[in-house]
């Protein structure tokens, strides 16, 4: 496997019961015909195919149809992404470029976007690529023009490789997003207002616009940059071209020509030397000048978050995994990505890569920074790199998620608990509750109630000035007093107002006064099968617990279960509800 995928020099594929799905050309194809394993052609052009459906949107959006399949990339409320967030206005699907912005019309959308809210979003360039183009950035921030130290900076790119086209278009949508919505979502306004937000739509310009010159529908298949190699050949893959095992695949695991290459017409040349192209030199003096604190490369294709690092010869230290674990898993709570290493996420290791560098490279002298490589999907497009036109939005709608929680992550925020029972059985009590820190900032948090319904009054907020590490936790409680006029079986609702960095977010509680209690376990008992039927392996354990020190597990004390097994368990209790109004769990 590793040999057919070093052979054909595959960076990118997708996996479906073991066969490997890709996109190749001419040459590679005779190379796989001569390895002599078994394959399918399930397109003899991609690029065609990719063309003649974009074409079937057009006509459909020319005869007033709107209406397209629908992937759900996180259901909230039975909802899927496309009713959760609201496509920007401004935002196109373009009648050409397979449905993409080309760079001209890039640099248009950034014009019309700080034209449209000047006091929100700024453009300036970095620098220029080897063929002289701009590399445009844009900052959004409440105070655009001022450099207010105390916000975390946030650091957001496409089109690091050319052909990765959603890249591109979901930074467009990121920054449309966040200034249209920031006048009437106060969630994105309390984010705006508390984090600078550096967008930079496409890193490699000159490979994107090749592509556009070779393949105007879109499908174009050019990954570097355009540099004149001298030998005939052309471009640097930016991506192996930064200053951490730059050129370094030495005993590199999976294919290894994949993890970088000395040859010129490699899609994975690393380049004469590190930093020898001005895209890396330019990204790398911006970081320089700046304090991000995080930075979502954004890339295509496949359903992962590819983290530090990319040698296995190196790995993270405590915190840094704690850091990665909790903020991926949040991003991955809301499009199902999973996340990993570039080996266990690639099948391959990579040199010079830029996530590397931000990390534990010359950015040591302004701090670390949490860097990423979002690997975007490609939806149902049998061309690699290139999403058909009518699963863009779908497809960026499902980027804004990850985007917004890295932003969240990268100053005071926290994961809030509340820690009560359904079950309230005194009408003056106290409302528990645990916070845990899961941001990179240390700040005061503050936690009120807001009495809704059945709550006559509750006690003072409390504050708690510092939750000193990441993942530390305070626990505590605010008293209460329900209405005089309460009876069992009533309803009681409360919001829980959680304040820390300049943002607020809120969780709705509804418990039940003196409720009929049909059946309850607190899973602290010596034995689950004192109220449960057990099928197979089922048992309380102390690997977690909600509250208390045990919780009941299908796969306790880490015993994986195996692979296409049902483990099923059954309450002991008969519940009898046949009288029953509403039931609560």
């Amino acid at each position: 496997r590793n040999d057919l995928l070093g052979i054909l020099e595959i960076d990118h594929y997708q996996e479906n019961q073991g066969t490997i799905i890709t996109q190749l050309d001419a040459k590679y194809l005779i190379k796989l015909k001569a390895f002599k394993c078994k394959y399918e052609i399930i397109s003899t052009d991609a690029v065609a195919d990719l063309e003649a459906e974009n074409n079937e949107y057009y006509n459909s959006l020319k005869n007033g149809n709107t209406n397209s399949n629908n992937r759900v990339s996180f259901e909230k409320n039975g909802q899927t992404v496309n009713n959760i967030i609201t496509t920007p206005a401004a935002f196109q699907v373009k009648p050409t470029l397979g449905g993409y912005y080309s760079f001209a019309e890039m640099n248009t959308a950034m014009d019309n976007l700080v034209a449209a809210y000047p006091t929100l979003a700024r453009k300036f360039s970095i620098g220029k690529t080897v063929e002289g183009r701009d590399m445009w950035c844009i900052k959004i921030s409440d105070n655009v023009t001022v450099d207010d130290t105390d916000e975390p900076e946030l650091l957001f790119m496409g089109h690091h490789h050319a052909r990765e086209a959603i890249g591109g278009a979901s930074m467009i949508f990121l920054m449309q997003y966040l200034c249209e919505n920031y006048a009437t979502n106060t969630s994105i306004r309390d984010l705006v207002n508390n984090r600078e937000f550096f967008i930079i739509v496409c890193v490699n310009p000159d490979g994107w616009e090749y592509n556009r010159t070779t393949n105007p529908n879109g499908g174009g298949d050019w990954r570097k940059n355009r540099r004149n190699n001298g030998d005939g050949t052309f471009g640097v893959d930016l991506n192996r071209n930064w200053g951490i095992d730059w050129a370094n695949c030495a005993g590199a695991k999976g294919a290894i020509s994949s993890c970088g290459s000395s040859s010129g017409s490699s899609n994975v040349y690393w380049g004469p030397a590190a930093f020898s192209e001005p895209e890396t030199v330019n990204l790398r003096n911006f970081v320089q000048s700046r304090h991000f604190a995080v930075c979502m490369d954004q890339h295509s294709v496949g359903p992962y978050y590819s983290l530090p690092f990319g040698r296995t010869t190196k790995s993270l230290n405590a915190l840094d995994n704690q850091v990665y674990t909790q903020v991926t898993s949040i991003m991955g709570k809301y499009n199902g990505m999973r996340y990993g290493n570039t080996y266990q996420t690639l099948g391959y290791e990579v040199s010079g890569g830029m996530k590397d560098w931000l990390l534990i490279g010359d950015t040591l002298n302004i701090g670390k920074v949490y860097g990423m490589t979002g690997e975007g999907s490609n939806g149902s497009s049998t061309t690699q790199f290139w999403p058909k036109a009518a699963e863009i939005i779908t497809l960026c709608k499902g980027m804004i998620y990850q985007d917004l929680q890295i932003a969240y992550t990268a100053g005071s925020y926290v994961d809030f608990q509340d820690k009560g029972k359904i079950n309230i059985t005194n009408t003056n009590g106290k409302f528990y509750f645990n916070v845990r820190r899961i941001g990179l900032q240390n700040k005061p948090v503050t936690i009120s109630i807001i009495p809704l319904a059945n709550v006559e009054s509750v006690g003072a907020p409390i504050t708690i000035n510092s939750l000193p590490n990441f993942n530390s936790t305070y626990s505590d409680s605010i008293p209460y007093t329900l209405s005089s006029s309460i009876v069992s079986g009533n309803a009681l609702r409360f919001v829980w107002k959680i304040e820390t960095g300049g943002y607020t977010y809120y969780d709705t509680v509804t418990n039940i006064f003196n409720p009929t209690v049909l059946f309850s376990d607190n899973m602290e008992g010596s034995t689950a099968t004192t109220n449960w039927t057990i099928g197979s392996s089922w048992a309380y354990t102390n690997d977690a617990a909600y509250t208390g020190t045990k919780s009941l597990a299908e796969s306790p004390a880490n015993a994986n279960y195996t692979n296409s097994s049902t483990r099923l368990i059954t309450c002991k209790s008969t519940l009898n509800l046949t009288t029953a109004i509403s039931a609560y769990m």
